[in-house]
């Protein structure tokens, strides 16, 4: 459990794919994909950042 307050969740890949928004409603829509549905596999980086709480973490894939 990351205890997030307003997480905003993207491939750390320079292209900015937002998979999580803490904007209320800018991403249900990926609420019921698969990270397979994003070319997430084994070594990609996530990052979570929850500007509320100046909190940043990078997350690697391992499959």
């Amino acid at each position: 459990k990351f205890a997030m307050v307003a997480p905003d969740v993207q491939i750390d890949d320079g292209k900015g794919t937002i998979l999580i928004s803490s904007e209320e409603g800018e991403t249900e829509a990926n609420n019921h994909r698969k990270l397979s549905d994003f070319a997430i596999r084994n070594g990609t980086r996530l990052q979570a950042d929850d500007f509320l709480q100046d909190y940043t973490l990078l997350i690697n894939v391992l499959h």
